[in-house]
């Protein structure tokens, strides 16, 4: 497990410089009989309460592994003496072991227990989190204890530097937007991609909105040719597709001055996925297609005065700046070209 520092306890629970706990901050508990496994250490335990020889008791403890556990797990839950208990704490967060980190979860959780040894054995077990998607998953649980915000932030960015990817950026900060400060600059940084993967399928439409945002500021910059051409990948549609790529919630597109190649491309794939949603019945992802259509500014940039909201009537406008072979293509890889509905299309443009 990570290395939980001292410090960062104390500073969890305002006790920097105390060596006795006050009755405020936990109540004496009757300790139960010391079993024999606790018998070795007692002598270690009990001098962890002196800053001259905590240090290197804690590292003879630690050094026992798993033997030394059941000692630890006494202290920090029984222990007179507050320093003693936090010591108790970073020792389990030192101990790479699943049964330290089992009684770091019990201490965490049990709600019985005092508050402040349980902020700091949620603070241990955020600290080792693995990736974002546990330390979410631990924050969340630990959503009730606010000075936990700042070891959350701490670990969210030393994971993010680590190579994280943008959706699980984005799915933290929707639910902890208190971490928008720390992860934005990362998140801004993010591959075009990663951003656009974010913007289809993050779980939920907040992380999706967000990434349509960062793309957005991307797009007024030296990245803005990739976070174009970016997007435009992540709605191409492809012969064969069988679901919406944004299924499972809101569609975005990121407001960019797309210039007229890059907004026509754009829109030829939105009303390609609103020809295939028209074909298949879908009506709620249709009616997300032209939300989306309605957007003067895309709309503009592409050449075009309006699109319209029905199948062939954005066929036929877009057709008419477009091309027939662009529109040709469109029938052509949705299927489209097998329904007469749309044989007059093609005669109407050029």
């Amino acid at each position: 497990m990570k290395r939980l520092t001292l410090t960062t306890l104390l500073c969890l629970g305002g006790l920097a410089g105390l060596s006795q706990v006050s009755d405020a901050f936990a109540p004496w508990m009757a300790a139960p009989a010391t079993s024999n496994a606790d018998q070795p250490y007692r002598a270690d335990i009990e001098k962890l309460s002196n800053p001259d020889t905590s240090q290197a008791v804690i590292k003879r403890l630690v050094g026992e592994g798993q033997s030394a556990i059941p000692a630890l797990v006494r202290a920090a839950r029984t222990h007179d003496n507050m320093a003693t208990r936090g010591w108790a704490i970073q020792g389990l967060s030192q101990i790479d072991a699943g049964p330290a980190r089992a009684a770091l979860q019990e201490l965490a959780t049990d709600a019985d227990e005092d508050r402040l040894v349980r902020t700091w054995a949620w603070a241990a077990l955020i600290n080792d989190a693995a990736d974002l998607d546990e330390l979410s998953a631990l924050s969340t649980e630990a959503s009730g204890f606010a000075a936990l915000e700042r070891p959350i932030s701490l670990r969210a960015v030393e994971l993010a530097q680590d190579g994280q990817d943008a959706i699980s950026l984005l799915n933290l900060v929707s639910r902890f937007p208190t971490l928008a400060p720390a992860l934005g600059p990362l998140l801004a940084k993010s591959d075009s991609s990663e951003l656009v993967a974010a913007m289809l399928t993050a779980r939920g439409n907040q992380a999706r909105r967000q990434a349509a945002s960062y793309l957005a500021a991307q797009g007024q910059g030296a990245t803005k040719g990739a976070a174009m051409a970016a997007t435009i990948d992540g709605l191409r549609f492809e012969r064969g597709d069988d679901k919406v790529p944004w299924a499972g919630g809101a569609l975005y597109v990121p407001s960019i001055q797309w210039g007229r190649k890059a907004a026509l491309d754009l829109v030829g794939e939105l009303i390609a996925w609103h020809v295939y949603c028209d074909l298949n019945g879908l009506t709620q992802e249709r009616s997300k297609v032209v939300n989306n259509l309605a957007s003067v500014g895309l709309i503009r940039q592409a050449g075009l005065n309006r699109v319209g909201y029905q199948t062939d009537q954005m066929l036929l406008n877009y057709g008419r700046v477009a091309g027939r072979s662009a529109v040709a293509s469109i029938l052509e890889r949705t299927g489209a070209r097998n329904h007469s509905r749309f044989d007059h299309i093609l005669a109407q443009v050029k």
